[in-house]
């Protein structure tokens, strides 16, 4: 099961940094890393209590849970692909919020478990980022199954309302389409 407390953050756009922000506020440890680390979503996160981290490697083996929320799926392997062999994602839980199809969700999962990850949860996010952590946000989650959803509700429902939406990693992208 994933701790609830300990997270890494990867990727800090303007949602990325929502989220991060909401997790802080929900009392959450957060170390985040960004391909760009002077940007001033790291400042103003850090600035709020999160660690900034520039070896991706680290980050993600800091913690348990790691959230991904970059630009697309290709972008995820091309900032992961210099880690593979590193281990970093050997036992962890992915949340990946990262826009795309259900296609590149189920081909993200599969890539993920070929790399030891142990859960992995693709989402979508029914909110902009002024919005999350919000009433009017909620969040699409699929992968795994419930009883493993359950794991991590209550990190997804600090951006806002949680819905499993079923075992198929691509059911929440089909529901952001």
């Amino acid at each position: 099961m994933a701790s609830n407390s300990k997270i890494s953050l990867v990727g800090l756009g303007n949602m990325g940094t929502a989220l991060g922000h909401a997790l802080l506020k929900g009392q959450k440890q957060l170390t985040i890393w960004n391909r760009t680390a002077s940007r001033p979503s790291v400042t103003s996160l850090v600035d709020a209590g999160a660690v900034f981290e520039p070896d991706l490697s680290w980050t993600i083996s800091n913690s348990p849970v790691t959230i991904i929320c970059v630009l697309d799926y290709p972008t995820i392997r091309q900032i992961l692909d210099p880690i593979v062999n590193s281990h970093a994602l050997k036992s962890k839980t992915i949340i990946n919020l990262t826009n795309g199809t259900p296609r590149e969700a189920r081909e993200m999962k599969e890539w993920m478990y070929t790399l030891g990850v142990t859960q992995y949860f693709d989402d979508g996010i029914m909110a902009t980022p002024d919005m999350v952590a919000t009433p009017a946000s909620s969040i699409f989650i699929s992968g795994e199954n419930e009883q493993r959803f359950s794991s991590v509700t209550n990190i997804i429902e600090v951006w806002g309302r949680a819905q499993y939406v079923g075992q198929d990693p691509g059911a929440a992208a089909l529901n952001d389409l």
